[in-house]
């Protein structure tokens, strides 16, 4: 389940399987997850975190703002990485290259977070091999298991 999306976004994840909600998600269930767009404000993704509190449903955002708010996991491009791409497009066009024959590239490193706290509230584990690729992880502050 993805929240908030619209335009060619929704249609992909839709011919992937997926489905797409505005607002409330709470029909969603174990076996589902959640996405929040980067579009989703911080107050949204808490009020969805809360919502969701033992559902075992996986609560993923966009931003780091997301992580804080209740999410258990949030993948986001990392802006150094994207300020270096920026830049090098702009000396490409500085030095004389049409902006219209350059290919657009995206930004092929991601940061991965992970609030182990959140994981736990929402009632979902979160794999070992993900918490060993993760490049942040919030350390659970309740009681270890």
């Amino acid at each position: 389940t993805a929240l908030n999306l619209h335009g060619s976004r929704a249609q992909a994840l839709m011919a992937a399987g997926l489905r797409t909600v505005r607002g409330d998600v709470a029909a969603a269930g174990p076996g589902d997850a959640v996405w929040l767009a980067p579009d989703v404000g911080d107050a949204e993704a808490d009020r969805l975190a809360r919502g969701l509190h033992g559902k075992g449903v996986p609560l993923f955002g966009t931003r780091r703002g997301h992580l804080d708010a209740g999410c258990s996991v949030v993948v986001r491009c990392d802006p150094r990485d994207a300020g270096m791409l920026a830049a090098a497009l702009a000396r490409r066009i500085l030095d004389g290259e049409a902006p219209g024959e350059i290919g657009v590239r995206r930004v092929a490193r991601r940061r991965l977070e992970l609030n182990l706290d959140a994981a736990r509230r929402l009632g979902h584990d979160v794999p070992l091999a993900v918490v060993a690729a993760a490049d942040h992880v919030l350390p659970s502050l309740g009681r270890r298991e």
